[in-house]
């Protein structure tokens, strides 16, 4: 199916261009949008409103969600949950049969009266691999998903391997589930018998015909007891026969099955799974196949593909109006910075030593009321809706989140700061089981293996090139996964500032060395991040005044510098002599008055730096450091403040 790909850093406007169209487009047109998180939904209503506000937009929410009165929208929502494990549809069997028996909550049901008439209709992810039911049959004229979906069309299937040999299994799927049960037992291959099962009649449809004919069958207008009851007559075989469908598309394309795990031990069998987007298909042939936009800032071409064969991108590339600083000597594993994992005492130690000096830098960056964003793992920024308590704290001007859940998230915009703890990188065995399901009827199998392989990147400096090695894997399919969880949930982070149009630079700090396609203005090792470069060290500790003597920095600050000859490659590296040295944490350079000065009979003059104009005050403090009465010159020209 064919759809137009934009891919754009957020905050471009391709939201707002999309949402103005809805907005006025012919009221005749049935128009879906498909988003993350149901908060999303409601940003994207308020803006589609905003622009027209007689266009009616309802948002599709499942039958659990909560309203704002703390009632689930369908008070039959566990009913229908198991119903819909038992693959069978819940709006015929809970909600209205055609035989015309009805759930008496019908008529005034929140969750049906969703979908009374409207002009756009706005669904999370989760509905792209569902077909349609009878609330919403009407294939749209205009779609629009924005943000990366592909994940939510991904499902892991497991059930125990006894279910191959249940005496209950119908007559069409008894005899091949059990030779399927033998072949996993003895570690043989599949493609035989499920080849000759496709050839042999309809055979393998038959059986999985037969599977969900013989599901129980509960009825509307039946009570929550009687339900339960029907469908425990009977075992729920929806996996088998998932599984039968499984194979019969995956051998179709090819003979080697990667997607599908049995352990010996438990009998688990595991089938990683892909649901196809078929929604949008019409109906009939007389009926045109709707537009599709798909809006992402972090679009992958490889995984956007495996659902629309031939998607057309279009990529527009904007400069983030910020200044990025970034760690380049640490990982920032979460191992390295979660006490909570280790049980050896010295690993504790040192996880809650690192996690102590991201707080003290939390504090640095929010303080004088400076409104920051603390990106990183639910383990240490927390997750309210989870009830998982943050490591880490912010002021209540400042806020927390964690990776997976910032996707077109705007309440950010007006914040100053964004720093982004560590990075959102699963277990090479937990990528390749999203690939496997993703990728499951590709032609080419795909490469596995059972660990990262280091690949240097660079870093996009504005100053000389640099780069580190990365962790990524062979396949180039697998690593698009990789890319979408890693390194596009800090792209993600980072852009919840909304950087592209804001009047003055914002602040960015990268606590891990990933390189990420974002221009970095400079890279620090982990302890310049967290404490500041030396000169800044010295500076903090001092008083008024600092003379920018090597010498005197080795002497004075022996920990810091412990020659001259360090102190000097500071001074020249950092351009003192001007009067400007880099903060970390500052947009703009740290200025302090620059004055020179000399002791009686010194003939070439010293450079110091000073909190304080008064050349008298600065002479002062310089007799105090140095012992000796100085003649001092300044401020300098190109000193301010």
């Amino acid at each position: 199916m064919a759809a137009t790909g934009i891919k754009s850093p957020s905050g471009g406007g391709k939201t707002t261009t999309i949402a103005k169209r809805i907005a006025h487009a012919n009221e005749e047109l049935r128009i879906e949008v498909y988003v993350p998180t149901h908060a999303l939904a409601v940003e994207w209503r308020d803006l589609i409103n905003k622009f027209n506000p007689t266009r009616i937009v309802r948002i599709i929410s499942g039958r659990n969600h909560v309203t704002p009165g703390g009632k689930p929208l369908c008070n039959r929502h566990q009913i229908a949950a198991r119903i819909s494990q038992a693959g069978q549809s819940v709006y015929t069997r809970l909600c209205s049969a055609s035989s015309g028996h009805r759930c008496g909550d019908y008529d005034n049901c929140p969750y049906i009266n969703q979908f009374n008439f409207g002009h756009v209709y706005i669904y999370t992810h989760a509905y792209l691999p569902l077909d349609r039911g009878l609330l919403d049959a009407r294939v749209p004229n205009l779609v629009v998903i924005d943000e990366a979906f592909a994940m939510a069309c991904l499902e892991r299937i497991e059930f125990n391997v006894s279910l191959l040999r249940h005496p209950a299994l119908p007559n069409a799927a008894s005899s091949l589930c059990g030779d399927i049960s033998n072949l996993l037992q003895s570690g043989s291959s599949l493609y035989p018998l499920i080849s000759n099962a496709s050839k042999r009649g309809g055979g393998l449809r038959a059986a999985v015909e037969e599977l969900r004919a013989s599901a129980p069958r509960p009825q509307p207008g039946q009570s929550d007891q009687l339900i339960v009851q029907t469908l425990g007559s009977a075992p729920n075989f929806e996996p088998v026969a998932k599984l039968l469908e499984h194979l019969k598309r995956a051998f179709a394309v090819k003979q080697e099955l990667q997607s599908v795990d049995f352990d010996a031990i438990t009998g688990q069998i595991t089938v990683h799974h892909r649901n196809d987007i078929t929604r949008f298909t019409p109906k009939s042939s007389s009926q045109s196949p709707p537009e599709i936009f798909l809006l992402d800032a972090t679009a992958s071409r490889e995984t956007t593909e495996v659902f629309f064969t031939g998607a057309t991108f279009h990529e527009f590339r904007a400069r983030r109006n910020a200044h990025v600083v970034q760690c380049r000597s640490a990982r920032c594993s979460i191992r390295s910075i979660n006490p909570n994992i280790h049980s050896d005492p010295k690993s504790m130690a040192e996880a809650m030593h690192k996690l102590g000096e991201i707080q003290q830098l939390i504090n640095e960056l929010s303080s004088n009321g400076s409104k920051l964003l603390v990106v990183g793992p639910v383990a240490i920024t927390g997750n309210p809706s989870k009830n998982t308590q943050p490591l880490v704290n912010v002021p209540p001007h400042s806020a927390l989140a964690h990776f997976g859940a910032l996707r077109g998230v705007d309440v950010y915009k007006d914040f100053d700061t964004v720093l982004v703890i560590s990075r959102n990188e699963p277990s090479v065995a937990a990528v390749q089981d999203l690939a496997r399901a993703m990728f499951y009827d590709a032609t080419v199998p795909l490469q596995l293996t059972d660990r990262w392989v280091q690949i240097p990147r660079a870093y996009q400096l504005k100053s000389d090139p640099e780069g580190v090695d990365v962790d990524c894997h062979p396949d180039i399919r697998v690593q698009a996964i990789l890319e979408q969880l890693r390194e596009s949930e800090s792209l993600q982070a980072i852009d919840r500032l909304r950087l592209i149009h804001c009047q003055k630079p914002k602040l960015v700090v990268l606590l891990s060395n990933i390189p990420l396609d974002i221009e970095v203005d400079a890279l620090f090792t982990w302890d310049e991040l967290v404490h500041g470069n030396r000169l800044e060290q010295a500076w903090r500790k001092t008083g008024d005044v600092m003379p920018i003597v090597p010498e005197w920095l080795s002497t004075n600050f022996n920990s810091l510098w412990p020659t001259a000859a360090a102190a000097k490659k500071d001074v020249q590296r950092q351009q003192v002599k001007k009067g400007q040295f880099t903060n970390r944490l500052s947009i703009c350079k740290l200025s302090p008055f620059t004055f020179e000065y000399r002791a009686p009979g010194q003939r070439r003059a010293s450079t110091c730096l000073s909190r304080v104009a008064c050349p008298n005050a600065v002479s002062e403090a310089l007799k105090g450091l140095l012992g000796h009465p100085v003649t001092v010159i300044g401020p300098l020209p190109d000193s301010t403040q």
